[in-house]
């Protein structure tokens, strides 16, 4: 996917789009976050020898740092402050929404601590320089975190029961979220892509792993983390579904990201590799060679009793 996003950006400065082009390359350090923040399981990188002279970053660029290098504790401890540097909210607004929702993603998604989660939207919603749609959604989450703190239960550890959970949280993230870009549902997403990080880690050529797959595709997508994690789970999830219908709503969603994604003023202009891609998923999902938009529901979320 970083081979894919250097060609897109090639593609992008080709075609004058040079500020375009800077963003995709600029973004491209979120695979990084957005890996290794699935879940609490994996490599720890603070003993490294990696290199560089990281005292003259900026607070919040040795918070990234941390993240990205899977040192959660500093990372966490590196970020309260940051939320409550009214100073930082003022003059980067973006980039201090970028570390509410960096450091949300920690607590809820690796963490998995509800009481920590709630405190740490606290911080977020006393600060006054807050966006007022940063404001808005975290209200949304502190609800969210209520209820989960209401009832801790933790899913049934197999395929099945990890299924039904993922399931029943990413159903009702969508009730929650009001159109594609609301983050009020990012805790209901975080949960869910939690429990189906679980479910993939459980039975990674399980029955229910290209419906996993899918559910993952939906969180990513609808979490907009700065990376394109959401097209690698719906492609995934073509290649191991086949010809299934779960593989066909995830071809239609993968399809509909990459036009949208290369789509600008001048129109859509999708690379010639791009289209060589689809085109060898549309046949791997087995759709006929005609116009998929309108075939089926891009909504549509496989429950615990759809057949495999």
């Amino acid at each position: 996917m970083l081979d894919q996003e250097i060609k897109r950006a090639s593609h992008e400065l080709g075609r004058g789009n040079r500020r375009y082009a800077r963003s995709i390359l600029r973004s491209m350090t979120g695979y990084c976050i957005s890996c290794h923040t699935r879940n609490a399981s994996g490599p720890r990188f603070a003993d490294l020898a990696l290199g560089g002279d990281i005292s003259k970053l900026s607070d919040f660029e040795k918070a990234e740092y941390f993240v990205a290098t899977r040192q959660f504790d500093r990372a966490a401890k590196q970020y309260e402050p940051l939320l409550s540097d009214t100073r930082f909210a003022k003059a980067r607004p973006l980039d201090w929404e970028r570390a509410a929702r960096t450091a949300l993603t920690l607590s809820v998604r690796v963490e998995r601590d509800p009481v920590k989660s709630s405190q740490l939207v606290d911080r977020i919603l006393k600060q006054p320089a807050a966006p007022y749609f940063v404001q808005k959604n975290a209200a949304a989450w502190k609800e969210s975190l209520t209820s989960w703190v209401s009832n801790p239960k933790n899913p049934v550890n197999t395929e099945d029961g990890l299924f039904a959970e993922a399931t029943r949280l990413t159903s009702e993230a969508k009730a929650l979220q009001k159109y594609p870009a609301d983050h009020s549902a990012d805790v209901l997403y975080l949960r869910a892509s939690s429990v189906v990080h679980d479910l993939l880690a459980t039975a990674p050529k399980g029955a229910r792993a290209s419906q996993a797959l899918f559910l993952a595709g939906l969180c990513y997508e609808a979490l907009d983390d700065a990376s394109s994690l959401h097209e690698l789970y719906y492609e995934s999830c073509i290649r191991t579904g086949k010809t299934s219908d779960i593989s066909k709503q995830c071809y239609q969603k993968l399809e509909e990201v990459l036009y949208f994604g290369y789509s600008g003023s001048g129109g859509v202009s999708v690379p010639a590799d791009v289209l060589d891609r689809l085109a060898t998923l549309r046949k791997t999902a087995g759709i006929p060679d005609k116009p998929s938009f309108g075939e089926g529901s891009e909504d549509a979320i496989p429950q615990p009793n759809t057949d495999p």
